[in-house]
């Protein structure tokens, strides 16, 4: 049980790596939009 929630602990920090990774993407691309870097 206890494996199992260090897995657990594991699965979730990888997971908010990765959703932070996506938001920092997101927030340089919605500054890349605001700054006109499209056109």
């Amino acid at each position: 049980m206890i494996l199992f929630e260090f897995d657990k602990a594991k699965l979730l920090a990888k997971w908010n790596t990765v959703i932070a990774q996506s938001k920092a993407k997101i927030a340089k691309f919605k500054q890349f939009l605001i700054s006109g870097g499209l056109y």
